[in-house]
């Protein structure tokens, strides 16, 4: 959420060092989103950005989870779009970060967008990503969900700069959106499903029967929610039955979930 001279003018630099300027200038610092793990602070603060009251500027955030809500380890894209209104703006920035009640949830990348960049556990603009077009501005990046609780939340803060060479006169806004999980899709609470899976605690490989004809890939995750490896069903299944390989696998508990929204997971202890 910088501006600067041309492009190049630091957008929240709290020291006067132009080195420090030109390396601020391609995305805010950690932790000026406006949320909880960021203590609420957002580029407006002293020796960083001030401007106006907020007019007409408005923050939109949307993303292709679906109505039914996300399930875990699950990647989606998040859309921010920033509108100016009637004010006008020509340089645009943003911070964003992903959260509960217990801190940041699941993985946050760029998702291949050239305009963003990661910095620390939020996402930002980079250099290239401030330019505005007719007072709109959109930016996007990917969430992976790992195991984020319902009622997640999108935290975002926005800076509208005039381009007038400094810090002022711009203008900063936040705003939020919740995001509803899945109900019944939880890796803290396995629910009973007529999968059977033996041996469990395993330490070479592990087997899985009755497992639905609609499953292509099973997913292999740590106590996290992240996904370590992926089996597919043109490889580990053979006569019903999926068998995974362990060798590599460190002693600990894991859990194997299934690429299908609404199937069970299942809770694998490796012994060694």
């Amino acid at each position: 959420m910088k501006k600067s001279y041309s492009l190049l003018t630091a957008i929240c630099v709290c020291l006067f060092l132009s080195f420090e300027a030109l390396t601020n200038a391609s995305g805010a610092p950690a932790g000026r989103s406006g949320s909880p793990a960021s203590g609420g602070n957002t580029c407006a603060s002293a020796g960083c950005h001030n401007g106006p009251a907020v007019s007409t500027q408005s923050i939109s955030i949307s993303s292709d989870i679906p109505s039914s809500g996300f399930v875990e380890n699950t990647d989606y894209t998040i859309t921010v779009q920033l509108d100016a209104g009637a004010t006008g703006v020509t340089r645009t920035g943003f911070q964003a970060s992903v959260e509960s009640g217990a801190g940041h949830e699941g993985t946050i990348t760029t998702g291949g967008n050239a305009e963003v960049r990661l910095s620390g556990l939020y996402v930002t603009h980079n250099s290239s990503g401030t330019a505005a077009v007719g007072n709109m501005k959109t930016y996007t990046f990917q969430w992976n969900s790992g195991t984020a609780p319902d009622q997640t939340t999108v935290y975002v803060a926005a800076n509208f700069a005039n381009n007038n060479g400094g810090t002022g006169g711009d203008v900063i806004l936040t705003e939020t959106t919740v995001l509803s999980k899945e109900s019944g899709i939880s890796l803290n609470e396995p629910q009973d499903i007529a999968v059977k899976m033996y041996p469990n605690p395993a330490s070479e490989m592990v087997h899985l029967e009755n497992v639905p004809t609609e499953v292509n890939a099973l997913y292999l995750l740590n106590l996290k929610g992240q996904r370590l490896s992926t089996f597919t069903a043109d490889t580990y299944l053979n006569a019903g039955v999926w068998t995974l390989p362990l060798e590599t696998l460190p002693a600990g508990q894991y859990f194997i979930r299934a690429d299908t929204p609404g199937l069970s997971v299942q809770k694998l202890q490796v012994t060694k």
